[in-house]
Order: structure tokens, then sequence, then C-alpha cells
């Protein structure tokens, strides 16, 4: 039996709080394992915050002195120490997972997994992973070992915050008033201003909530007013049945917040409020004695489990998220040796670096931090040459990620240079200019004169550029001319009070363009991605469509939209047959459960194109699938969940040249 050393606790220590900490990566590790386990799991990062508030104001308030300078150093040792070495043991670890195992694609989104790890060794990960969250090439994190490491950037920059506000500026505010009551009314006063932060724009920004720590201090800032008053509640002598109720309706609350599905999307405030609320009361009354919760939070499995916590919380996303892609989590024969595996290096992690460089004897600027400079060094040395070398020590099979799966960013799909993502493809917050650039044009056609050939209007969400090697290869195989402008992650079925503005403008301009543009002969070709989960309501997309139907009936073209098309539970990047993938579990689907899916959808747009002979319905199933639909067959098919890759693209594009060539009923123009 291994005995938990004690030699280096606090005389306070309080191993109920290592219990809190057992529950909180529990609850992360069952939701990343599966969130049908734990639908509100993610609260565990919430409980991480109130501890370690409570945990480091403690720590400052018992290492303070009359040296406000030194006691601000003294505080980032501690942190560092903490915090450091095992971060960096794990990174270097990972980053050798990520050059072995994961795929160099999407090239953008490999290369930020690389840099989210770096960074995440200076505490900005957060800062990075909300920034490439509105670029689509990068925002995949479906494989970002390293996404996790958000809330590290979080705590680290709280620290930052803390020790200039709180450790080393208070004092000399103080002046010969109670410094209590100074770090009370800061912390008092950045914790009530970050939780009217975080309830305005949890609903308008979820994306900006999540990640920075304006929306999170209040977190943190609760566990720290805790550590602050702590004294005082030590001084009450409540009864301990009362303590007891208290605890009992705390942790049915912490349950409850930690049980708690999101279905609604964007961040659930009262479920994290009540997580928060929860774990603030359990800490407090657990200063009060040894109510029956706290006994039990304090036994040997749950504080040691509290002890590797950190270590179990860094290393869990990698290991899982390794496995799912490769040999699969769907059952115990795979679940165990995945959390065996997690505990092994947690435990590795625990006893090798976090305890022997945390209480090391070592002069910390003599020794300790030379080595850490040289590991660092090292470090980003290793991380520069896979992200120049994207792919050097990938153990599997060779692929042409440029060719078959995605051109790279500065690919011109069009002859001589045109209909590039530079200039045809705009982000959320982009600019949607007035008119088409020239170079979104090909083929053989005069934008500016509109002469024969007829020409093609590709509009829509990044699923419309997914179809620019469709589109850009029609003047080969057929007398038409292309043109292309699309704005990613904007579905016209999405209702517009959730779109972004730019996204809003984006479907405003389409109808006026096409009256602008368009010929008598002309066509829009619409796609976009289908919402095709229980209950979802297509009325959006019904909208959108007879807006621009309406627009191209009054200059005599026509609209063709594109049927909703597989969509996969894994990315068809991770689903090419290698040694040491046996699960491709979720790159393959029964046609009939697809068609199933997309039918309420595919239904109605007939019945739109029954009624109305300007429009029609582009439906490339018969071609994408035979008994099955598969992300992968013989080559890629889709290059993630529900983007066709660039090779099928271009494979589809002699028949969609065929479709759009059919005798189509006449129409007459109307006057311009």
């Amino acid at each position: 039996m291994i005995v938990v050393a004690t030699s280096h606790r606090p005389v306070d220590y309080r191993p109920d709080i290592d219990g809190l900490r057992a529950f909180a990566v529990i609850a992360v590790i069952l939701f990343h394992l599966d969130e049908t386990l734990l639908p509100g799991g993610f609260i565990g990062v919430d409980t991480f915050f109130v501890i370690s508030g409570f945990v480091v104001t403690g720590s400052a308030i018992r290492s303070q002195t009359s040296r406000p300078a030194m006691d601000v150093l003294a505080f980032w040792r501690r942190r560092w120490l903490r915090i450091v070495p095992a971060l960096l043991a794990f990174v270097a670890g990972s980053l050798l997972l990520v050059a072995l195992f994961l795929p160099p694609f999407p090239l953008e989104a490999y290369r930020s997994t690389i840099r989210t790890g770096v960074l995440s060794t200076i505490g900005l990960s957060n800062l990075y992973l909300h920034r490439i969250g509105h670029d689509y090439f990068r925002a995949d994190t479906t494989t970002n070992l390293f996404s996790h490491t958000w809330s590290l950037g979080v705590e680290e920059q709280f620290y930052l915050v803390f020790s200039i506000l709180v450790v080393g500026l208070c004092p000399l505010l103080a002046r010969g008033r109670s410094i209590a009551s100074i770090r009370n009314l800061v912390v008092t006063t950045l914790t009530v201003l970050s939780l009217v932060w975080f309830l305005r724009s949890a609903s308008t920004d979820p994306m900006w909530t999540y990640f920075q720590l304006p929306t999170r201090f209040w977190e943190l800032g609760v566990g720290s007013l805790l550590a602050l008053h702590v004294s005082r509640l030590k001084k009450l002598r409540p009864p301990a049945i009362c303590v007891s109720i208290v605890q009992a309706f705390a942790l049915a609350g912490l349950l409850v917040s930690a049980s708690t599905s999101n279905a609604l999307g964007g961040l659930p405030r009262l479920s994290i409020m009540l997580g928060v609320g929860s774990t603030a009361i359990l800490i407090a009354t657990g200063a009060l004695g040894r109510p029956w919760v706290s006994r039990a939070f304090s036994t040997r499995a749950l504080v040691w489990i509290g002890l590797l916590s950190y270590s179990l919380y860094l290393w869990h996303w990698p290991i899982l998220t390794l496995f799912r892609y490769t040999v699969g989590l769907n059952g115990a024969a795979t679940v165990v040796p995945a959390l065996c595996l997690v505990a092994g290096l947690s435990y590795l992690t625990y006893r090798g670096v976090e305890i022997p460089l945390r209480w090391s004897r070592a002069p910390f600027r003599a020794e300790i931090l030379p080595r850490f400079a040289f590991a660092m060094v090292l470090l980003i040395a290793g991380a520069w040459i896979l992200d120049r070398g994207s792919g050097v020590l990938y153990v599997g099979e060779p692929q042409n990620w440029r060719r078959d799966w995605l051109p790279p960013s500065e690919h011109a799909y069009g002859e001589a240079g045109t209909i590039t993502l530079t200039d045809c493809l705009i982000h959320e917050g982009g600019t949607v200019v007035r008119e088409i650039p020239r170079t979104c044009f090909a083929g053989n056609g005069d934008e500016n004169t509109r002469a024969a050939p007829p020409l093609v209007l590709a509009v829509g969400d990044s699923h419309a550029f997914a179809n620019w090697g469709m589109v850009a290869e029609l003047p080969r195989h057929s007398a038409l001319s292309v043109a292309t402008f699309v704005h990613d992650g904007c579905s016209a079925n999405a209702a517009r009070n959730v779109m972004s503005s730019s996204c809003r403008e984006y479907w405003d301009w389409v109808p006026d363009v096409v009256r602008r543009t368009l010929v008598p002969g002309d066509v829009v070709f619409v796609s976009f991605q289908w919402y095709l989960f229980a209950g979802a309501s297509y009325q959006p997309a019904w909208e959108q469509i007879a807006r621009i139907l309406s627009a191209a009936k009054s200059v005599g073209a026509q609209v063709i939209v594109e049927a909703p098309l597989p969509d996969f539970s894994r990315p068809g990047y991770t689903c090419m047959p290698e040694w040491y993938r046996p699960n491709l579990d979720g790159c393959s689907t029964l046609r009939r459960a697809v068609e199933d899916r997309r039918a309420p959808a595919v239904a109605h747009v007939r019945r739109l194109a029954m009624s109305d002979p300007h429009l029609s319905i582009w439906d490339p199933i018969d071609a994408l699938c035979e008994q099955s639909c598969d992300a992968y067959r013989d080559g890629p098919i889709f290059r993630d969940n529900n983007h066709l890759s660039y090779l099928q693209a271009r494979k589809l594009s002699p028949l969609f040249a065929t479709f759009l060539t059919a005798p189509r009923p006449r129409t007459e123009s109307q006057p311009r």
C-alpha cells in the first residue's frame, strides 16, 4: 500500500478539499469519456476554479511578509513549481503522440494543435483557442490534444492579476488601514464585475465567455473570498445537524449541475452558477468541523485521486482522444486500458516530476530555472520541427493531403489563379463586398458584359466552399462559366437572431447580387449545412431560399439547392485503415439511416421544386453512397464529418455538369 506523504502539508491542510478535486476530475473524465455518462461533467472545471481561488489566496495570506515585492515573487515561485514542471512533461509527451499518430490534416488545425501545446506552457492557450475559434481552417479541435489546457490559461492569468493587485498592491494601498479590508474590497469588486460580465455575455458571445478570464474571474474570486473570510467562518458554532443538512443540499446541487445536459447549446449559466455555489458551500461548511459530507470527501481513495488530479486532468484528454480515433472507446476492453494508461502516466508525472520539483531544496534561480529554460528551448525546437515538417514522424500510410483531401490556403481552384480562399471566402466578421471580386470568376465568360456561356454562381457556407472542386471544374466539362463567394460558418438553416452580423449581411447580399449579376439562363447554386437533429426547424432555410428564388426569377435565372449530405460521427481524416487504427466506428452509416434523417428537409424542397420550375435539387447521394455511406472508401469521400473531400468534389463535376445542362423549362426574363 502506498502511504500518502504528509511532511509538506500545511498545518491547516484539509483532506476534503482534495476529495473535492477528486470529484471534479472524475466528473471531467466521465464527461470526456462519454457525455451521456455525466452530461454536465464539464462543471468539474468550475469546481477546480473555486478550489484554486481558495487555495492560492490562503497560501498568499499565510506567506505574507512586510515586503510586497518579495511576496509577489514568492507567490509566483510557488505557482511555477506547482504548475509548470508537470505541464512541461505532459506537453513534451503529448507532442510526441501528435507527431506519431495524428494525421497532418487539416494542416492548419494540425499546426494549431502544436502551437496550442507550446502556448499552454506560458498560460496563453485559452487566448489562442479563442482566436482560432473564428478561423474555419483552425477551429477544428477534434484531435487537438491540448484543447483542455484553456482552463490552465485562465488560472495562470488569474494568478497574474491576483499577485499584482492583491499580493503586491493592496499592502501598499493600506497605509495603516486594514490590509484585509482592502483585499476584500478589491476581490469583491472584481468578482462582482466578472459575474455581471458572465451573465451578460454568456448568451451573446459564448465563445468569449467560455475562454476568457474576465468572464471566469468570478469563479476563482468566489474561492478567494472564502479564503479571505475563513477565519471568521471558523468562529461560528452552528449545530452540527444544520451544517450536515446544508452540506447535503450543496452536494445535491453539485450532483444536479454535473448531471444536467446542455441540450440547448451555449453556456449553461444556471448550471455553472449552481456548481460554483455548491462547491463554495462545501468548502465553507468544511471549515466548521467534520460534517459527514466532508468526512466522505476525506476518504483515503478520494484524497489520493485529488492529489493526482492535476496530472489526471493533463493526461486524460490526449489519451482518450487517441484511443477514440485508433482502437476505439466502445467497451471495457478499450476503456479500461485507456483509463489505466491515464492513471499510470498521471502517477509517474506526480511522483517523478510534480513532487520532486515542488519540494526540491535545489536553489531556484541557480539550478531549477536554468533547467527549465533548457527544457523550454528543446520543447520549442521540437515543436518548430513538427510544425514545419508536418507529418515527418507520422507512422500512418502516406496520403496526398493537398491533392485529395483539401488544397492549401494558397491554392487556386479556377484557371489562371482564380477562385481563391483569399478573395472568395470570408470568415465571421469579414467584409461582404458589394460586387463579386473578378478573381472569383472562372471560365470563358466576361463578368462585365455577361456574354455566353451561362454562369453558375455558387453561394452558401463552408459546404459551398467544399463544392469548389466540383464547381471550378465545370468549364472543363461543359460550356459553362462559374463564380463563387461564400461565408463559412453561415448556414441558411440558422435563425437570423443567432447569426453573426456578417452572416446576416451575407444572406441579405445574395438576392441583391443575383439581381445585379445574373441574366436569363444563369444558375444560382446554393449549398449549406442542414440542421438535421430531432426537432430542428427548416423555416429559416425555406425563407432564405424563397428570397433567392424571388431574385432569380426576376432576372430569368434558375436556383439549384443541394440536398443534405451524409453526416458522420467522426472526421474522415481519422477513417483511413491503419495498423494502429482497427476501430473505424463512426466512419460509415447505412444509406437507409441517412435517407431517413434527411427525409423531412428533402421532401419540403422537392415540394417547392414541383411547384416552381425555377427551382431544382442537386442530390449526389447515389454517387456518394451504395448500401452504406462511407467517409473513406478507396480514397477520401469526406474530409471531415460532413464536408466533401477535394478529390470527391472533382469526381462529381462531370455528373454536375450533365445535371446543369439537362433541358429545363423555358422562362421569361423580367425587365431590368
